[in-house]
């Protein structure tokens, strides 16, 4: 309509800052696991979780793999799937039943619902001109 024209250039580059700033802050949580593992293999133990040291490792893993590949574009959907199904995972584990402790944790489960919202929209979308996907048509 009005802006159309004046957006045409950058049409194809739409979901770009949603894929970059989602991809960003799955390779910082994944880098910062690492960095501590005890941290989340004692949070995951807490939470009963079977073989806690090896959902740690899983989620390290499938957070910086997949936050790269979102940064980079490569394997999109695949890794907004994967991203999305782990974060429903936590949702249901870990913010759901403490909803009802304070404000800031109700806070905390819509922050993980909107990033739930935008990796559903990541998976919906086609990646972009600037992606790996596109470049490869993957």
């Amino acid at each position: 309509m009005m802006f159309d024209n004046y957006l045409k250039p950058v049409q194809g580059y739409e979901l770009l800052p949603l894929r970059l700033v989602l991809g960003l802050a799955f390779l910082y949580t994944g880098i910062m696991k690492v960095l501590n593992p005890s941290m989340i293999t004692d949070m995951l133990n807490g939470l009963g979780f079977p073989a806690p040291v090896f959902f740690a490792y899983v989620l390290m893993i499938v957070e910086i793999a997949g936050g790269a590949a979102l940064i980079l574009g490569l394997l999109t959907r695949f890794f907004s799937a994967a991203l999305a199904i782990m974060l429903v995972v936590a949702l249901f584990t870990v913010h759901i039943p403490v909803m009802s402790q304070g404000y800031a944790l109700v806070v905390d489960f819509f922050k993980v619902l909107t990033i739930i919202t935008g990796l559903i929209a990541l998976f919906i979308a086609k990646p972009g001109k600037l992606s790996l996907d596109a470049k490869y048509r993957i």
